[in-house]
Parts: C-alpha cells; structure tokens; sequence
C-alpha cells in the first residue's frame, strides 16, 4: 500500500470532529475535502466515500473525511447542530488539511447529495466534485419526507403521519424524528434556505464538475436546475452522467467504479496530475 490512513481528533467550539486522514506515500500533488451527505444518505454513501478516497489517494492526492458535529462518529448532540455549523466544521477541516497537504497546493472539495450545498461553502477549495447535488435544500428535504412514507409504508403497513403534517410539526418549530435523526425548527428552516447559488460564505470556487448517477443517458431535470443554480457563482461548470446505482437509497455495499474513476480522472486533469 503506497499511502497511509490515520484517524485524527480535530476541535471546533470545544466539540470534537473525527476525521481521517488518507496520506500519499510522496508529497501529494493536491488536496480533497470530502463532505457527507445526511441523516441515513451518509451510512449508505460511507464505504464508497472510503474507496473513493483511497483511489483518489493511490493518485497521490492527499484526501481528508470527516463527520459533522452531532453526527457519525464526531462529538455532540444531532438536536444542538445545523447546517451553518456543518459549514464551519468544513472550513475547520479544510484549513487542517491544507496545513498538512500543503497551503500552495491545488484544494478540491467533494461534495456527496446534501453534502454539496454545504462543500460550495468552502473557503478554501478552488475546485469543486458534487455527487448528484440537490439544487436547494426545500427540494431536497420533500424527496427525503416522501421517502420516509415509502419506508414506513413497506416497514409497518402504515405511515406516521402524512408530508403535510410533517411538515406542520417543523413549520410549528417542533423537532420532527426523522429515522433517528432529529430534525429541529434550526436545522429544518437552514436546510429549507440552502441553495447552490447563495453560499453563506465566500467562495472562490473556480470550476465545478457535477455529476448526475442515473439510468438514463440525460443529465436529470433536478441536477440541471442545480448546475443552472450554481452557474450564479462558479465561472465554469461541467455536467456529467454516470450509469451506477442511486447508493445513497439502497442498504448495503453499491459497486461504483465508474463513478469513482471519473471523479478521479477529472481530479487529476485539473490538477496536471493524469
């Protein structure tokens, strides 16, 4: 194995972030920030975000994962967190990495579903991977309200209660569970705000690569939108399809290799590093 993983313990408002650190054995030729996706997205994205960093990193790319606040594997209470913290655990990571990789380095940040809206924050990436990216967060919560249905359907027989009443219950500022997950009156109306086009932080994000995992030979009418969205910020932007698996809704292992050795050529194209 000509690279290393080691797992680190970053800090950020006195809550710890758990990271790992995936290392090229030579000095990396760039950086990669992934960013999660959500609620049960990120256990079903969690092993090929692991491939794709160890392919990224056989590349000699330095890649760095990590978990939000209140989430995975990092400190905290889900209920005490939202997405602006989410954002500022990004940055923190990200300025982390750079330090190690190198601050002259090229910086990409790899967005995966929700994961992308938050990724477009970062100060620090000048290139940007999103992984079938919602174009805004109001869209995105009614696709995992609809899919909560369908599961509680398929599970019991019968729902909790209807996308109207879920909805009540945020709009009312009740916590809403959400298969675990709480939703809180913050989260819910940062993620509702949330848009491709309109980061709460600066961004310098020079080039985007958006890539739509599907069936069909099309870019999907949802991941148009968002690349018509993010056009707002980013000067150029390529859209891609790639034929695998919706990983992010199935349980289980998901085989991606083409989408990894996309993301990956595409990375190392930009990066003068093929």
């Amino acid at each position: 194995m000509n690279y290393t993983e080691k797992s680190l313990q970053l800090e950020n408002s006195g809550t710890r972030i758990y990271a790992m650190l995936h290392m090229p054995a030579a000095k990396p030729s760039a950086a990669v920030l992934f960013c999660n996706p959500i609620f049960e997205e990120r256990k079903s994205a969690h092993r090929l975000m692991v491939e794709t960093a160890r392919e990224l990193c056989r590349r000699n790319l330095a890649v760095l994962r990590f978990d939000y606040r209140g989430q995975g594997d990092s400190g905290g209470n889900a209920s005490d967190f939202s997405v602006s913290d989410w954002i500022s655990d990004t940055n923190r990571a990200a300025s982390h990495l750079s330090e190690i990789a190198g601050s002259d380095l090229p910086f990409i940040v790899l967005g995966v579903r929700f994961g992308a809206n938050i990724a477009v924050n970062c100060n620090t990436a000048n290139l940007a991977v999103l992984w079938e990216p919602p174009a805004n967060g109001r869209e995105y919560l009614d696709q995992e309200l609809r899919k909560k249905l369908v599961k509680e359907t398929m599970t019991a027989g019968e729902t909790s209660g209807s996308r109207s009443d879920f909805k009540q219950t945020l709009d009312a500022g009740s916590t809403l569970d959400f298969d675990g997950h709480p939703i809180t009156a913050r989260l819910y109306n940062e993620i509702c705000s949330s848009t491709l086009s309109s980061p709460t932080m600066d961004s310098r994000i020079e080039e985007t690569l958006i890539i739509n995992i599907t069936s069909r030979n099309t870019i999907s009418p949802q991941v148009l939108s968002a690349k018509s969205a993010l056009s707002a910020i980013v000067p150029k932007i390529e859209g891609l399809t790639v034929r695998e698996q919706p990983f992010w809704n199935l349980i289980g292992y998901v085989s991606c290799p083409w989408l990894i050795s996309l993301t990956a050529d595409w990375i190392c194209k930009r990066t003068e590093q093929c």
